[in-house]
């Protein structure tokens, strides 16, 4: 079954992904390709990340419609 389809983003020079009720109700993980990507130059910095701002932050979907966000920055050694 194909229920996903591409539509262009408000504000955005880009396209996100959308998917139908059922899927999104039957299903957590969704496998694609990346083909382009852009990263906001407040937080990418150099080729870090750097969350100085609480405000920016990355979101991360755990599955199950739990989420997560970037938290301050820890360095080993």
């Amino acid at each position: 079954m194909v229920c996903l389809w591409s539509r262009k983003m408000s504000g955005v020079d880009g396209v996100s992904i959308a998917t139908c009720d059922f899927c999104a109700r039957e299903y957590d993980t969704l496998f694609g390709e990346v083909v382009s990507a852009a990263a906001d130059a407040r937080v990418f910095v150099e080729g870090r990340w750097q969350f100085d701002d609480d405000k920016l932050n990355t979101l991360h979907h755990l599955g199950a419609g739990t989420f997560v966000t970037s938290g301050k920055r820890v360095t080993a050694g």
